[in-house]
């Protein structure tokens, strides 16, 4: 090791809290970061980014180069970004890339954080038609992607099915996705003419309401009683004295 090279350099893990205490003395953004970058201990380039997100209050504006090594830097197959810090600075490095850059991370991250907060800055149509004819893809992704078409574009996932012009591996997820939520809508639409049905049958001929539990409320109790045909509630509350229940 160098003569006087930064205590935040040392690979040693015994050595890991005096380099961390040697972070909280730097006052540049650029020294920082670059201690995010090419520090060898994870415990360094917390204590960096942790002191980099009180000094900056988001006024740190880092270039395309900075960004990428820094989200490389913290690229790590491990839960990360419980911690606020850690979620405000990749989100930090990640707002000033193009669109194609961070694709990369969706696609490329070993870190399912990264690759979750990358996707959520995308939403041009374009963008996200190309990521998600991505074939390496992951199948989850592909499905928020469709998500965003749809929030963001206005693109339903059967138009998106339908759509011809649209790579196959886009199409078939987008076709996957129409046909579960047809289901569901399906099923919601049935149960809801099955309850409308017992509605009219209830009004036609009254309801066939079921004692289901005594309730002792201020100022007296409640009776609660159930329609056993369309599952109507009823209330009868008798006003008296309660204090020796």
């Amino acid at each position: 090791m160098a003569l006087f090279e930064p205590a935040w350099k040392t690979k040693n893990e015994n050595k890991a809290r005096a380099a961390a205490r040697s972070v909280k003395r730097i006052d540049s953004p650029e020294q920082l970061n670059e201690v995010v970058i090419k520090a060898p201990l994870w415990q360094t380039k917390a204590a960096a980014i942790e002191r980099l997100k009180d000094i900056t209050k988001g006024s740190y504006q880092p270039d395309e180069r900075t960004r990428m090594g820094s989200l490389h830097a913290v690229d790590m197959e491990q839960d990360l970004y419980a911690d606020e810090a850690f979620t405000w600075y990749v989100r930090r490095m990640l707002e000033g890339l193009p669109a194609d850059r961070v694709s990369e991370f969706v696609l490329k991250a070993n870190s399912e954080d990264i690759r979750y907060w990358a996707l959520t800055f995308i939403s041009g149509e374009e963008d996200l038609i190309r990521l998600g004819s991505a074939p390496a893809l992951r199948e989850k992704q592909r499905e928020e992607v469709l998500e965003r078409l749809e929030f963001f574009c206005g693109r339903k996932p059967r138009d998106i099915a339908e759509d011809g012009t649209l790579p196959m591996v886009l199409r078939s997820a987008a076709a996957k996705k129409a046909e579960e939520e047809e289901q569901r809508e399906a099923k919601l639409t049935l149960r809801e003419k099955e309850a409308e049905e017992k509605r009219k049958t209830c009004a036609e001929t009254g309801h066939r309401m079921k004692f289901v539990r005594l309730e002792y409320v201020r100022g007296g109790k409640e009776q609660l009683y159930r329609c056993e045909v369309c599952g109507e509630e009823q209330r009868l509350f008798y006003e008296g004295n309660t204090d020796s229940v």
